[in-house]
């Protein structure tokens, strides 16, 4: 599994998300593919951490046997932004990828949904904090909230999106954004499953020393989808 970390595409990296990585390819048994890509703001490529995703999954996905075996599968999953990096990629790859996990993804623009409007000022990430992130993401990408490969909302062809699993927080703002997509998957057609951990808020997965429990539960659910593909 290709594995593109959180941090709202302008922090983390690879080695804030270490401990993540390890804890779900210690309970699933998959062989996870850490992605470092560029942060934004970027000048000289505004869609720099879409493009190195993109170029990182189509890495794995020609160099499968040698990472996994021979006849591996190959899916991809992200959390936050990186599941917005996630649906980016399946965007330009149709076919191939044999399943995703998207943890909250940042799937719509539209701050006007209901868990927006409920958590728009709280601790954490907050609709207002979302609105910052995208005047610092969007603003440099002509008409961003029209671009498929950015906006999952705007989408029209979901039926080419392999199998999924999606977990949500419950005190999150995008929240209602990871539902609808949920709901619009299952009408074109996929496989999905969607588990929303409660008395959480977004960030908990990244956070496995603080949320023990639930963690776990999210790794739990994560394996068990994933035992479909080994």
């Amino acid at each position: 599994m290709v594995y593109l970390h959180g941090g709202g595409l302008i922090r983390g990296s690879r080695v804030t998300y270490d401990r993540t990585v390890k804890s779900m390819a210690e309970h699933s048994g998959v062989v996870v593919v850490s992605v470092e890509y560029r942060l934004l703001p970027c000048p000289e490529e505004p869609m720099a951490p879409f493009e190195d995703a993109l170029a990182a999954t189509r890495w794995v996905m020609k160099h499968r046997d040698a990472l996994g075996g021979a006849g591996s599968k190959v899916g991809i999953g992200g959390d936050s932004a990186g599941g917005q990096l996630v649906l980016g990629v399946t965007h330009d790859i149709q076919s191939g990828l044999d399943f995703m996990m998207l943890v909250y993804p940042t799937a719509d623009f539209n701050l006007g949904l209901p868990s927006c409007e409920e958590f728009h000022n709280i601790p954490g990430l907050s609709t207002a904090g979302l609105r910052w992130r995208f005047g610092i993401t969007n603003k440099p990408i002509p008409d961003a909230e029209n671009n498929p490969r950015l906006n999952a909302a705007v989408r029209q062809d979901l039926g080419s999106l392999p199998p999924a699993v999606i977990l949500l927080a419950q005190l999150d703002p995008l929240r209602d954004a990871g539902t609808n997509l949920a709901e619009k998957l299952k009408s074109a057609g996929v496989l999905v499953r969607l588990h929303t951990l409660e008395g959480v808020p977004h960030g908990f997965f990244s956070m496995p020393g603080v949320y023990t429990t639930t963690t776990c539960q999210a790794y739990a659910h994560i394996s068990d989808f994933l035992k479909k593909f080994q």
